[in-house]
């Protein structure tokens, strides 16, 4: 089951997969079986994999883009991320390259040369379960000349 969270102070929705309770008042969750607490850093002992990810954007104009290097600022973060980049052309497709962990907060991925899309969308997962907080992705969109389909 799948569950939505709307933050009422910032208007962020937030969807969770897998996620069983009917019901949720800050950090309690509800079911049929009890009441449940949030908040631990492993769900039963299994790191807690999050991903954000933004809407697809039509880039400046309908000619077809590709991507240079995706630069993400994230100040606070425990691990290695991974970079998501979904473009959709004849289908919606996800691809994903790591992002590695740098003191000073400021990382960097370097998609793949062959995607070429009008909408994309980007993101950011962690993997291996470490809290992060992301506070810019910025992305180097390199237009094409003249090809838009």
């Amino acid at each position: 089951m799948n569950t939505l969270v709307l933050n009422t102070t910032t208007g962020a929705v937030s969807e969770y997969e897998g996620y069983a309770f009917d019901s949720l008042a800050g950090n309690l969750c509800a079911k049929a079986t009890g009441l449940y607490e949030a908040g631990a850093d492993t769900d039963n002992g299994v790191p807690i994999v999050a991903e954000i990810l933004t809407g697809e954007t039509l880039w400046g104009s309908t000619l077809k883009k590709r991507l240079g290097t995706v630069y993400v600022a994230c100040p606070t973060s425990e691990g290695d991320g991974e970079l998501i980049v979904q473009a959709r052309n004849a289908t919606t497709t996800q691809y994903r390259y790591p992002v590695l962990k740098r003191d000073d907060g400021q990382s960097r991925a370097v998609p793949g040369k062959g995607i070429r899309a009008n909408y994309l969308a980007f993101g950011f997962s962690n993997p291996d379960g470490g809290a992060f907080a992301i506070d810019r992705i910025e992305v180097d969109v390199v237009q094409s000349q003249s090809r838009r389909v």
